[in-house]
């Protein structure tokens, strides 16, 4: 018969031990990441809705800058044309459930070419007094060269007192300025609606965003309340009332899928009012947590917490 027998100390030791390795690890706070995947499907509808979309964009950018005689109205056309070619990729993004950063460049890049080509095709078409259309692109191009050195623009302001006619190279730098605003806004505009939008991959579904929350007071210590709330620990979040006044305050997104109503993700910003030289107000954001996983407990428990009437009678 073996036995075997440790002495106090090595009997605590070896306890001690034991309960260590039965105590969980603290987990580890997730936060969301777009899985870079799509629907190969999806591709062949967003490149059809990026043609339809270039063309009319396109269209009217042509016309609108033949017969607008001003060249600053002009630039003011190219960018609300920015703005309509931001919208439209935004739409594209979310239409298409894209959730690849090289895709969005790559369709963005698309958009504008294809906006380009159009409104470059129409506008020479009307240049010529409608009587050629350059289907080639390369002869295309070979015809905006040609227009360049014609110089057919002209800025005369106040009687004359301000003028100035672009040679050929500042037409083709403003131009090739254009084009450069054109996709950097409609990269940005979709790059910013595929930033913090999560995606349920389960349920292929954007999350929806509850938008019950009101915007509540400041929070004096974000990192603070940026541990807790990686913890597991919302309690100082809860806390926070409405916000009545001062300068700083705390903004909440809370998206959740509407389908398995499994996937909940918490952003915290902290809000500080600030004003500029002129005195016009405006607002520096910075973030405490973006797209935190919570489970769907505290998920459903938060929503019911700030969706009491208290906090919008107080706000």
């Amino acid at each position: 018969m073996i036995s075997a027998s440790l002495n106090p100390l090595e009997q605590e030791d070896s306890n001690s031990e034991l309960v260590e390795d039965a105590v969980p690890a603290a987990s580890e706070p997730e936060f969301y990441v777009h899985s870079g995947k799509m629907d190969p499907t999806s591709l062949v509808s967003t490149s059809i809705l990026a043609l339809l979309g270039g063309t009319v964009i396109g269209f009217i950018c042509a016309y609108g800058q033949y017969y607008i005689p001003d060249p600053l109205a002009c630039f003011g056309l190219v960018l609300i044309l920015g703005m309509g070619l931001g919208a439209w990729s935004r739409f594209i993004v979310y239409f298409g459930h894209i959730r690849n950063t090289t895709v969005i460049i790559i369709l963005s890049a698309v958009l504008v070419i294809i906006t380009s080509y159009v409104c470059w095709l129409n506008w020479i078409y009307i240049y010529s007094g409608n009587q050629t259309f350059y289907w080639n692109p390369l002869e295309l191009l070979e015809e905006i060269l040609r227009v360049s050195h014609q110089q057919p623009w002209s800025l005369q302001y106040l009687s004359g007192l301000i003028s100035w006619t672009p040679d050929s190279l500042s037409l083709k730098l403003i131009w090739i300025s254009e084009i450069a605003f054109l996709f950097l806004v409609t990269v940005f505009s979709a790059l910013h609606r595929y930033k913090r939008s999560p995606y349920c991959e389960q349920c292929k579904e954007w999350l929806t965003k509850y938008d019950r929350i009101p915007e509540l007071e400041e929070w004096l210590y974000p990192g603070a309340l940026a541990q807790d709330m990686c913890a597991g620990n919302f309690d100082s979040l809860k806390a926070l009332q409405a916000h009545q006044s001062g300068r700083g305050r705390t903004d909440l997104t809370l998206h959740y899928c509407q389908a398995c109503s499994d996937k909940y993700y918490l952003s915290v910003d902290a809000v500080l009012i600030a004003y500029d030289d002129e005195g016009d107000q405006y607002a520096e954001r910075s973030s405490i947590v973006e797209l935190l996983k919570i489970p769907s407990e505290v998920g459903e428990e938060l929503c019911i917490h700030w969706d009491a009437d208290q906090y919008f009678d107080a706000s």
